[in-house]
């Protein structure tokens, strides 16, 4: 949080990396957790999500409307939750 009291939420929304782009992710989750800021990569938690590679993404890097609608379904829970504690 800084001085304002405005807490960061920093995401990577599904994509279906390579690994060198996952390696970049993980360079920010780094970054992040040395000042203190919150960091999810959704890419890791596509089994949480319930989103399936084969059947939720139109291309490497973009969610179809099935992906996008489990995306943002459980994104907006998660949002909601953070918001109300």
């Amino acid at each position: 949080m800084n001085e304002k009291g405005i807490e960061l939420l920093l995401i990577k929304s599904p994509s279906n990396p390579s690994k060198e782009e996952q390696m970049l992710y993980n360079s920010v989750d780094k970054f992040a957790k040395e000042y203190g800021v919150e960091f999810i990569n959704y890419n890791l938690l596509y089994e949480e999500i319930g989103i399936d590679i084969d059947k939720d993404f139109y291309d490497k890097g973009h969610l179809n409307e099935a992906g996008a609608k489990k995306f943002t379904t459980y994104f907006g829970s998660a949002i909601t939750n953070i918001w109300n504690n």
